[in-house]
């Protein structure tokens, strides 16, 4: 698998965290976790299959990739060749004003929120990477809205503070906890508890990517009851064990490590 990651144009940092292509030929299943953000997927190349939440469906070659609530398992057949946009948690509310919870657990076509964009033609055509990149950039910059962001950026941030409760995240926003769930839930696609689960569950997909952490600890560093808890809520993200996820994680990241081209700072 060959896999590059470039940051977009200093003017979209704030709403698109990443462009990232892959080419993968026969690649076994992949294990896709909840992280908070939604993706635009552009797939020149081959047939992918999604398996999420009971039901299987066959991948169109340009859509949204919706917010998860759990693991998702995706299978690629042959040689498969793909662009995305990875945005911000709140990025894509940046360029449409289309309510982002209507897109969660979905994969939503591009028509439906940019109709009249040629994007997904030329990009089709492009073969090189940093012309992908420029093509990218160029559409966000004029899709860029009005939307006031500051509000959200803000939310999001606290929220991501693990020391912070979601009462408190209202409070500082001088927001009742009806209108910061009303506004959360349509600028990103969770509810505030929801993606301050999730940015736990990274968390802990973090630590247990290195060695030389025993699960009592994390659950205790992460604020879990105890280790069941975490144990419970991480199945409930990841459909797999800790242990099991760690022992999985170690044996891919050695494979990617070896493919992957990271930007340079």
């Amino acid at each position: 698998m060959q896999f590059y990651e470039s940051r977009p144009h200093v003017h979209l940092r704030q709403a698109v965290r990443c462009y990232w292509t892959m080419t993968s030929v026969d690649a076994p299943p992949s294990r896709i976790l909840p992280d908070g953000c939604i993706e635009l997927v552009f797939k020149k190349q081959g047939l992918t299959r999604r398996h999420y939440q009971g039901a299987s469906k066959i991948q169109t070659d340009c859509f949204l990739a919706g917010q998860l609530k759990e693991n998702m398992i995706l299978e690629m057949e042959g040689c498969v060749k793909i662009v995305a946009v990875r945005f911000q948690p709140y990025g894509l509310s940046t360029f449409t004003r289309i309510p982002l919870g209507e897109f969660t657990g979905m994969d939503v076509d591009f028509g439906y929120v940019w109709p009249s964009s040629h994007l997904r033609d030329e990009l089709f055509v492009s073969e090189n990477w940093a012309d992908q990149v420029g093509l990218l950039d160029r559409f966000f910059l004029q899709a860029m809205g009005d939307a006031e962001t500051d509000q959200i950026r803000f939310i999001t941030r606290q929220l991501q503070d693990a020391q912070n409760s979601v009462s408190d995240v209202a409070r500082l926003a001088n927001l009742s906890m009806r209108q910061l769930q009303r506004l959360f839930l349509c600028r990103v696609g969770l509810s505030p508890i929801e993606f301050k689960r999730i940015c736990r569950f990274q968390r802990v997909v973090k630590d247990l990517s290195s060695k030389g952490h025993k699960m009592v600890d994390l659950a205790y560093t992460h604020h879990y009851s105890d280790q069941a808890h975490m144990n419970r809520e991480f199945r409930e993200f990841a459909g797999i064990a800790p242990q099991k996820f760690q022992a999985e994680a170690e044996c891919l990241g050695k494979k990617l490590i070896e493919n992957t081209n990271f930007p340079s700072e």
